[in-house]
């Protein structure tokens, strides 16, 4: 599988995100990439993790129950390098 991963401006309270989700019942799980000025302070597009268990969710890293299992993939990293359009 090939994906471009673009870096879209988002503005206040907006978000921009690619995601696949799981859905098991209440179980609901999202991975892919975003860009959300809100929860992490800037518009770079950065790879995610988010869970719902019905009465809990959370994102990446702050989660206080989340176990890092490797160190492959940072959870909320930043890409180095986006697309661009006709590039």
């Amino acid at each position: 599988m090939i994906a471009a991963i673009y870096n879209p401006r988002s503005i206040g309270q907006q978000h921009s995100a690619c995601r696949l989700k799981l859905i098991k019942g209440k179980n609901i799980i999202q991975t892919g990439w975003r860009v959300d000025p809100t929860l992490y302070g800037d518009n770079r597009t950065r790879v995610f993790i988010h869970f719902d268990d019905g009465t809990n969710s959370c994102f990446d890293l702050l989660c206080p129950s989340f176990v890092i299992v490797s160190q492959n993939i940072t959870l909320g990293q930043p890409f180095p390098h986006t697309s661009t359009i006709h590039g």
